[in-house]
């Protein structure tokens, strides 16, 4: 004898494996008051906040894309923090950005001026200033507004002298 599913069954047994499936691509985007938040919850030890992230630093803003390991993040630090970011960070060459995309999430935070392919328009603005950091993890320092935005995309290797 052959059993044979009714259509109802395999329309739920279609749509539930879809769900599921869907389920499986995950975006955590978390905010933090502070440094210390952060860290208290995991996110500096899993690496979504990276070790540019000045102690001092407020309103932490990241999301992560766990399939990618993508991660696109933003805080505003002090004056008092200046020094010790800038230690963090080595600049980059504009060559090297030059056309490259950063990407943005699907972030509502993440400015419009860096979405898309970098521009000679944006890279000679003056007003933000782009870096690595010893993680892997990249930045863009507005130092007049005091805020940081970062990413970390894998594509983006970078080599000595970049």
């Amino acid at each position: 004898m052959r059993l044979v599913a009714p259509p109802r069954l395999l329309l739920v047994s279609c749509v539930f494996t879809l769900a599921l499936g869907g389920a499986c691509h995950e975006s955590p985007e978390s905010s933090y008051a502070s440094y210390e938040e952060a860290r208290r919850a995991g996110a500096v030890e899993r690496g979504w906040i990276p070790s540019l992230v000045p102690a001092g630093a407020l309103n932490i803003r990241e999301k992560h894309e766990l399939d990618t390991n993508e991660v696109w993040g933003v805080f505003d630090f002090a004056d008092a923090d200046v020094e010790a970011l800038q230690k963090q960070l080595r600049p980059l060459a504009k060559g090297f950005l030059l056309g490259r995309t950063i990407g943005s999430g699907g972030v509502s935070w993440w400015p419009a001026s860096l979405r898309g392919s970098l521009t000679e328009t944006v890279l000679n603005d003056g007003a933000l200033a782009f870096f690595t950091g010893s993680d892997g993890f990249f930045a863009v320092v507005d130092w007049k507004l005091r805020r940081c935005y970062f990413w970390h995309k894998r594509s983006w290797a970078v080599q000595p002298g970049s």
